[in-house]
């Protein structure tokens, strides 16, 4: 009896072994947990020295992230370093690493160490909040942000910075100026003016109750079978095994969400931080640089209650107004305006491995021609 049970105990053994052997080969699982945290500010943040399989579409992307909690590049030096920040299209959402436009751009740049820490759905106050926490840790020689239809909307919304326009608006006596005339005064008045200081994030919340079972944390972080496993009862209890899958439209569309009651106010709230991204790259002694991918023809198609759309309408003179070094091209991606589902993730409207080809081409026109350098 003890004889077959031990038999018993070994052939499972030795069946969970082959398979958590075939599953860390063929189709691991993320025993790192989700690949993004939230900092002590309540920024989202990449976890650090990490990695992630993401499968959604009939698609699986492996996500790598080094030191700083950026996606990794084939860089080792210690040579410049060029900080890009962006949302879910830099940060290459379903892209293996060695597609997305920031390694494309890294081989190409032999003198710079590209980081990208870019999180999805970040927008305008991640990025400032983000050069105003990490920039002297990382200590970049250049920044870029890669301007996107959905930032405006996103800073308004985010709660990593307060502001009182609302009130202002309302405010009609003579004391107060016109709205337009304060963006003429000096960024600390700017700042007083609206009252702009940080707001409140609540943490993430890591650990739940399962936790407390002996071995389940060592076991979800080690065990690809256990991490399996436990994923098929969520779903199941989530009843995701039984829902009918309704793919979105592969139509090409634009990564925003509308807000036309507030469109005037999201704007503003756009514009300060943009002065707060160029105060914050001043005091941390680098160049900033504001690029608009042109991913979305604003030029020639509807706005559609963005308030970033409406912004880039008039944007170069702001942009020229406060110093700002801002690159728009639009004008550039005419191919992929003219055959965007060519570009895009079908039913996803992420770039693809050719829209970061074509993004990573237009960046390094910037730098041969020494606009960016």
């Amino acid at each position: 009896m003890k004889k077959n049970l031990l038999l018993l105990f070994s052939s499972i053994l030795l069946v969970l072994l082959i398979f958590e052997f075939s599953l860390k080969l063929f189709y691991p699982q993320n025993l790192d947990g989700w690949y993004s945290v939230r900092d002590k500010n309540g920024l989202n943040i990449l976890r650090k020295n990490s990695k992630y399989f993401h499968r959604a579409l009939g698609r699986t992307a492996k996500y790598t992230f080094d030191e700083f909690g950026n996606r990794i590049t084939s860089s080792n030096n210690n040579h410049d370093k060029l900080l890009i920040l962006g949302d879910s299209f830099t940060f290459g959402w379903l892209i293996n690493d060695k597609y997305i436009f920031t390694e494309l751009l890294q081989k190409y740049l032999k003198n710079y160490k590209v980081i990208n820490p870019s999180v999805p759905g970040w927008g305008i106050a991640d990025y400032t909040r983000y050069l105003e926490t990490y920039c002297k840790e990382i200590d970049p020689k250049n920044v870029i942000v890669m301007f996107n239809t959905d930032d405006f909307r996103r800073g308004y919304v985010s709660k990593l910075y307060k502001m009182d326009i609302l009130n202002l608006i309302k405010i009609k006596n003579t004391n107060h100026p016109e709205i337009d005339r304060i963006f003429d005064f000096h960024y600390s008045q700017i700042m007083k003016i609206f009252k702009v200081e940080y707001g409140s994030v609540k943490p993430l919340v890591t650990h739940s109750k399962y936790h407390k079972i002996p071995f389940y944390k060592f076991l979800i972080r080690n065990s690809h079978v256990f991490y399996l496993l436990r994923q098929t009862i969520v779903n199941i209890k989530d009843k995701k095994f039984w829902r009918q899958n309704i793919l979105p439209s592969s139509d090409f569309d634009i990564p925003s969400h509308r807000i036309p009651t507030e469109l005037d106010v999201a704007e503003i709230a756009g514009k300060i931080l943009l002065l707060r991204l160029k105060e914050t790259s001043k005091k941390c002694n680098t160049q900033l640089n504001i690029i608009y991918s042109g991913w979305y023809d604003y030029q020639n198609l509807p706005l559609l209650d963005n308030p970033t759309l409406h912004f880039l309408k008039y944007s170069k003179n702001f942009f020229e107004k406060h110093d700002i070094k801002f690159f728009d091209l639009s004008n550039m991606m005419k191919k992929m305006h003219e055959k965007p589902e060519e570009y895009i993730i079908t039913y996803d409207n992420h770039p693809n491995e050719l829209g970061h080809k074509i993004i990573a081409e237009n960046l390094k026109y910037l730098f041969s021609n020494n606009l960016i350098n």
